[in-house]
């Protein structure tokens, strides 16, 4: 506790330099102390006056002074703590009282006797009115019979105790003798307060309006190519290239991805943008069930398509199977009841609110000086059990996540014209399964920081998002504009089917080997597929 903020007041019968004694039960060294104690005030009677006039006696203190240190044969100092004029002004004090007690008293003094009580007491009465100079200052005795004097106000600069001050005691009056910048040098100019000031200075933790730009931008330009995507699709539906793909499915596939975009612009949006308490509670649920929703119909949509593949290739190795449209849809939809039965339960019983945590910043050499204490303010969005609620959820999308990993990986090897775009569905499983390995545990980790966090999280889904997007559609624009499958080897650098004489066609992880020559698995498999398609297709 030192510093500019404190002062030190010390006893005055503490010798100079006290610090620098050996003492045992002090663990700071006497350097610390003496950094510590620079600048502290004591108070001392003053033991020699100060004043230029003659006293009673008819010297002035200085005269005294320079008497008795010619009989001693040293210089005494106004600071020096001898008791020689005290002494002598107290012979002064009794020898007056006397004087004023023999003239009330008809007694004289040379008739005094011991054990004469009024003689004493008129002496008392005596003293108590007594007012003179004397060489250790102005003499006064209060009612208990203490002295009332000068007091030497001295600050310890450099280690050495100097007058800065007096205290007249008769006039209630301090008088300073060094301006008051000088001394409170070591605080600015100006005494620390008595009492703790510092003020909370509570500010909202935002989100740069400048980066918050940048991701919302970000995720318009990808929101627009997912549309682009949507309109391409839809318009090109009768196409064989993309008819083959599902065109359907491919439609919920841009939908989600918008949905995704669109959650990530939403991330951004806090409390500094939004003054209404209401309005950012409205965006916090928007956002609880936004981003789900997309992941399903996204990640749903890709998942179906990789389960027919596998449904038809792998499962069913010896006979066509023919999986529609709608059952894709179905599948698509339980998922969606699944959201529901989680979400809307959420909001029912344990409905998302607004909460505020403070977050002390530690003080900085500006803080102390302003006497401030700064806490941020952030304002999040949570209910009473929401780590519940989101563990369901993540474990849930878990599930499924692992699950079209495995099918994706069980069908890595196939190689069949006709499910032309089975492997770029399933690299967009891969990329998903790595933005959710990534992007979940940075969204729930405590970072203090939550503009850190919405970076982190805002650039890897905006760069896994686009990556599915791209993989999932450009090779099937490249195909329609080249008017050959998605996945001819002239774009791809690879061959995905094996001639008609190959013996066999590996299936991927499960390490069974398909019991017909490819012709005939690529005869079937798209057959099955074609039987999923329009007769307008079909011709």
């Amino acid at each position: 506790m030192f510093g500019p903020n404190y002062v030190w007041i010390i006893p005055g019968y503490f010798t100079n330099g006290w610090w620098a004694a050996d003492n045992n039960g002090v663990e700071c060294t006497p350097e610390q102390l003496k950094t510590a104690s620079e600048g502290y005030l004591t108070i001392t009677f003053s033991m020699y006056g100060l004043s230029e006039d003659p006293g009673i006696c008819g010297k002035t203190p200085q005269e005294f002074r320079e008497e008795i240190a010619s009989e001693v044969g040293y210089t005494i100092s106004v600071t020096n703590r001898g008791s020689a004029a005290m002494g002598y002004d107290g012979i002064w004090a009794l020898a007056l009282a006397m004087d004023q007690a023999e003239a009330d008293l008809t007694g004289r003094l040379d008739s005094y006797r011991y054990g004469d009580v009024e003689y004493a007491r008129s002496v008392g009465r005596s003293i108590h009115r007594l007012g003179f100079d004397g060489m250790s200052g102005p003499v006064r005795f209060a009612e208990g019979g203490y002295r009332i004097g000068n007091l030497l106000i001295e600050q310890n600069i450099d280690g050495k105790e100097v007058v800065v001050g007096t205290y007249d005691n008769i006039a209630d009056l301090i008088r300073w003798s060094v301006p008051i910048k000088k001394l409170w040098y070591y605080s600015g100019g100006a005494p620390p307060f008595d009492s703790d000031i510092t003020k909370t200075v509570e500010y909202l933790q935002g989100n740069p309006v400048a980066f918050i730009a940048a991701v919302s931008v970000l995720a318009s330009v990808g929101l627009i190519l997912a549309v682009m995507f949507l309109i391409f699709n839809i318009w090109k539906r009768h196409n064989r290239q993309i008819k083959m793909s599902s065109p359907k499915i491919n439609n919920i596939i841009s939908v989600g991805i918008m949905l995704a975009y669109i959650s990530v612009a939403l991330l951004g949006i806090d409390r500094p943008m939004v003054d209404h308490e209401n309005a950012l509670l409205a965006i916090c649920r928007i956002r609880s069930w936004i981003m789900p929703l997309a992941f399903t119909l996204a990640f749903g949509g890709m998942f179906t398509k990789m389960w027919r593949v596998y449904s038809i290739v792998i499962a069913n190795k010896t006979k066509r199977k023919v999986i529609k449209d709608y059952y894709l849809f179905g599948i698509i939809a339980v998922l969606l009841l699944v959201d529901f039965a989680i979400l809307i339960p959420w909001q029912i019983i344990d409905p998302i609110r607004i909460e505020e945590k403070r977050l002390p910043v530690p003080q900085n050499e500006v803080d102390l000086e302003r006497h401030e204490k700064r806490v941020k303010l952030n304002v999040i969005c949570t209910s009473n059990n929401n780590t519940i609620w989101t563990l369901v959820l993540i474990i849930y999308k878990a599930f499924v996540v692992v699950f079209g990993a495995f099918l994706a990986w069980s069908t890595r090897n196939i190689k069949v014209s006709g499910l032309n775009d089975s492997h770029y569905v399933g690299l967009s499983i891969y990329n998903t399964v790595i933005c959710c390995v990534v992007a979940v545990p940075l969204s729930l980790l405590n970072v203090s920081s939550t503009t850190v966090t919405f970076a982190l999280v805002s650039g890897f889904l905006l760069l896994c998002i686009t990556v599915s997007l791209c993989m999932l559609f450009i090779p099937k624009i490249v195909a329609v504009y080249r008017k050959n499958t998605v996945a001819d080897e002239s774009f791809l650098g690879t061959r995905f089917g094996t001639t008609v004489g190959a013996p066999r066609v590996t299936t991927g992880a499960l390490g069974n080997d398909l019991p017909t020559t490819s012709a005939v698995v690529e005869s079937r498999t798209t057959g099955a597929l074609l039987d999923a398609a329009p007769n307008s297709v079909k011709s």
